[in-house]
């Protein structure tokens, strides 16, 4: 009975999980992606056995003060790179948002303002791809590899500077796909297989590991609780 449970949850609500040792997915490239301002949105369940590595990334499309990425830093307790002050919880899914705006960028735990600080102008551009649980840069100190350990699951890309209500309104529901600036929406719903789909029509899809053969780069398929309203269908290209 509770493996006929935990198969049913998992197709409902599938989610990567990765397991620090170098997993990641990669969506190539998009100039598309190359925004003034942003948001990023995503679930994340941080694995209580975390790596004592400075650096761990939940996505990364940044180098530098170019693009935008989040990561979890510090040892031994962990915070968000763009907050912290702000502890991050183990085994416990957990909304993060990152705004940049031309005049500032703002972080969000939970719904919650966790961080704000001054902009001036927008985001440079980055020929770059999107990875996902892990980056291809090296963590200071000591030039560590910085891979994320943990669960990522409804990650939102926007074109736009979401408001706090706008967040909080619809971080526990699942997107229609087509909602004013929203530029890429992987809900991870596949639950198998090597792509990872863009649910908002915009056709920036990737793949787990990087490449469409299974290897040890993949991460894994596993379940995530369900958010409110319908799970969203790939739509065609707008």
């Amino acid at each position: 009975m509770l493996a006929l449970a935990a198969a049913l949850s998992l197709r409902t609500n599938p989610c990567l999980q990765f397991s620090g040792d170098g997993q990641v997915a990669v969506v190539p490239y998009q100039r598309a992606m190359d925004v003034e301002e942003v948001t990023v949105e995503a679930w994340i369940k941080v694995d209580k056995s975390i790596t004592d590595q400075f650096y761990n990334y939940i996505f990364c499309r940044n180098y530098g003060d170019f693009g935008y990425g989040l990561a979890l830093h510090g040892r031994p307790v962990k915070v968000f790179s763009q907050a912290p002050s702000a502890k991050v919880p183990l085994e416990k899914w957990t909304h993060v948002a990152v705004v940049c705006s031309r005049k500032a960028g703002k972080m969000y735990v939970d719904g919650d303002l966790a961080a704000a600080w001054e902009r001036n102008g927008p985001l440079k551009p980055l020929s770059h791809p999107m990875m996902i649980g892990n980056s291809d840069m090296q963590g200071e100190p000591g030039h560590t590899p910085t891979p994320f350990r943990g669960c990522i699951d409804e990650l939102r890309v926007w074109s736009i500077p979401r408001t706090q209500s706008a967040i909080r309104k619809a971080m526990n529901r699942y997107l229609r796909g087509n909602e004013h600036g929203l530029l890429g929406y992987f809900p991870f719903n596949e639950g198998e297989g090597q792509i990872i789909h863009d649910y908002s029509g915009h056709l920036i899809s990737g793949s787990l590991g990087g490449g469409f053969t299974p290897d040890g780069d993949d991460p894994s398929w596993s379940a995530a609780p369900s958010l409110a309203g319908r799970p969203p269908k790939i739509r065609s290209h707008r």
